[in-house]
């Protein structure tokens, strides 16, 4: 396994219903190889399918990495 991406809803309340968190983790050797743009990617393509309208990336804000990522996919 070199990655992987899941998606939960983000709040239990009815308002938040449209909206989801993914999260996304990669091993090392995966970093920059595509790996995390094609899950995010298949991930997006998942959620349209559900008729969710949102994505929210948690990531911890001393990853720089991962938030530099997601700036990078529009998040």
């Amino acid at each position: 396994v070199v990655g992987y991406l899941s998606l939960s809803d983000f709040r239990p309340f009815p308002g938040y219903w449209p909206t989801l968190e993914q999260s996304l983790h990669l091993a090392p050797a995966a970093r920059n190889q595509g790996v995390g743009t094609a899950l995010v990617g298949a991930a997006v393509e998942r959620a349209r399918a559900l008729g969710r309208r949102c994505l929210v990336a948690g990531t911890d804000a001393e990853n720089l990495g991962s938030i530099r990522f997601h700036e990078r996919l529009g998040y």
